[in-house]
């Protein structure tokens, strides 16, 4: 029994963590609890997850959830593809939200624990202080969906070295459930050049069939989506603030100029990234897999303009990876990997840091100066954290890839 936890400190950790999560609820309740980690709570519990299991509510009354959605109870509209319907054939209902969000997260921990069992005591350390974050606990407190895609991704990756075609099956899927995991197909380098073109051929050629089938719907949902400047990270997080500020009139160009910056970096990241080879330095290979797919999503999502943090999750897949390069022989990889750690951290846990900034200053300090100040140091955590994965990850590619696309 000794040896059996010593070989498996994560589950080990995470079985601890739950117990005294339980504790704290029945100790201190559940918005207190989460006010530990500056998390604002919503009432009732699984907040995300209740536009889901209303859907069969909205549907009932003959109405479209993406235009007029009186199942959620704060009349959101549905921003999820048409495949979430399913939960409503197979009767779903809102008294279910509990059960369900249990499950995802129960998913999101195997999606964790699977992959990362056996990794040792020191990688589980920085695992779990993401794991624990504000950012990471805001999608547990919601039981947003992003927990099963999680499960998706990273059970994807880690089966591409054990059976492509169910990797490709879980790849698929989370694509169906949500457009953003096309972005972790980079995961997919890792099988031969036939082989993966073939498969991300086949996964993009589906795809884009399902998208052109259901395309008024997803355009709906896009259109749906929230997009906010707090709790987000992404190109267009900057100029959002700016338009809710006296500076609103600097808004449009800041967002031109913060695209064109994250294109520049792109690039620049690539040129400098693809010229250190990187593709085979790591412990196993999974957790270069894990790597690829996780910052690919964080990259392609930064893109996409706001995310909320919780997508921050899929920065998980990228710590073990990261902490061996720490340790790499050559310099200019330990501090690249060092500063996408430091601005990871940051950007994981910046809602505590939020709260030590308002606590440090004057009372009479105004809010509004209180929150710029926590504000701009995550911002550029985000970005540096973002060309600091673009650099890894292209390094991190098979040489290949780069024969491929010229």
């Amino acid at each position: 029994m000794k040896r059996t936890l010593i070989r498996y400190p994560l589950i080990l950790t995470i079985a601890l963590y739950i117990f005294l999560m339980v504790l704290l609820f029945l100790r201190f309740g559940y918005e207190t609890t989460w006010q530990f980690w500056n998390i604002p709570t919503m009432t009732p519990h699984f907040a995300d997850l209740r536009t889901i299991t209303g859907l069969s509510f909205t549907l009932l009354q003959g109405l479209n959830p993406m235009l007029n959605n009186p199942g959620d109870p704060w009349q959101r509209p549905s921003n999820y593809p048409p495949i979430w319907k399913i939960l409503v054939w197979i009767g779903v209902r809102p008294q279910h939200t509990t059960l369900i969000g249990i499950l995802f997260i129960g998913l999101f921990f195997i999606g964790l624990c699977l992959p990362f069992a056996e990794l040792p005591w020191a990688e589980t350390f920085f695992l779990m202080l993401g794991v624990l974050s504000p950012a990471v606990l805001l999608g547990i407190e919601r039981a947003n969906t992003d927990l099963l895609i999680f499960f998706l991704v990273s059970i994807a990756a880690w089966l591409l070295g054990r059976s492509t075609a169910w990797a490709t099956l879980a790849f698929q899927m989370a694509i169906f459930l949500k457009l953003y995991p096309l972005f972790s197909l980079v995961a997919l380098t890792r099988l031969s050049k036939r082989v993966c073109l073939s498969i991300a051929g086949l996964i993009l050629a589906i795809s884009t069939l399902y998208f052109l089938i259901n395309f008024r719907e997803i355009l709906l949902a896009f259109q749906a989506t929230p997009k906010s400047h707090n709790l987000s990270y992404g190109i267009s997080v900057l100029p959002q603030r700016l338009e809710r500020s006296p500076f609103a009139p600097f808004a449009k160009p800041a967002l031109y100029l913060t695209s064109v910056t994250a294109i520049a970096i792109t690039l620049g990241g690539i040129f400098f990234g693809k010229r250190c080879d990187l593709s085979q330095n790591s412990p196993k290979a999974y957790y270069l897999d894990a790597f690829r797919a996780g910052s690919a999503i964080y990259i392609g999502t930064f893109f996409l303009g706001s995310n909320f943090d919780y997508r921050l999750m899929f920065l998980l897949l990228t710590i073990p990876q990261l902490v061996f390069w720490w340790q790499d022989h050559n310099a200019w990889v330990r501090r690249i990997a060092k500063i996408s750690a430091i601005a990871l951290y940051l950007s994981l846990w910046h809602r505590l840091i939020l709260r030590g900034v308002e606590r440090l200053l004057p009372a009479n300090f105004p809010p509004a100066y209180s929150r710029a100040l926590a504000f701009f140091p995550d911002e550029l955590a985000n970005w540096v954290l973002f060309g600091s994965l673009v650099v890894l990850l292209a390094a991190s590619l098979p040489r290949w890839f780069y024969s491929a696309s010229t």
